[in-house]
């Protein structure tokens, strides 16, 4: 179908197995013709940290929400994995075994999750308020 509209819907372009990722999407600012969000969406099915991340204590010059979500339609409750995220500037260890969310305000320090087990394959998304994703 195409009409007066049609430029402002667009296929997202997944890419196949990078790391612990299985399928997933990178869109940054070239994709949305915004310079405002990025959004990472990915299928995760292994063990260890998400490609593109980093293995420090970072900031970002903005803000970004995370998302772990169920890929199970029959059980949207069970993750099917386990994680742990370090928050603040003290590395506060958080663990989580359930669908979360977690928001990071703009300047404060975190360590990117790491996926401690996986049982099965569980939906990551990174909501950014940036056209480019960078850690400092």
């Amino acid at each position: 179908m195409s009409g007066k509209y049609e430029s402002m819907k667009k296929e997202i372009p997944i890419h196949g197995r990078e790391g612990i990722v299985k399928l997933g999407a990178v869109l940054e600012k070239e994709f949305f013709d915004y310079d405002g969000i990025s959004v990472r969406y990915c299928l995760v099915d292994g063990c260890g940290m998400i490609p593109e991340e980093t293995e420090k204590l970072h900031t970002h010059d903005y803000d970004q929400v995370l998302w772990f979500l169920s890929a199970d339609p029959e059980d949207m409750l069970h993750l099917g994995a386990e994680l742990e995220a370090d928050l603040g500037p003290e590395g506060i260890r958080h663990r989580f075994a359930t669908p979360h969310t977690i928001y990071i305000p703009k300047g404060m320090p975190h360590f990117s999750p790491i996926v401690k087990s996986v049982d099965r394959p569980f939906f990551f998304i990174s909501l950014n308020g940036t056209g480019k994703m960078a850690a400092d």
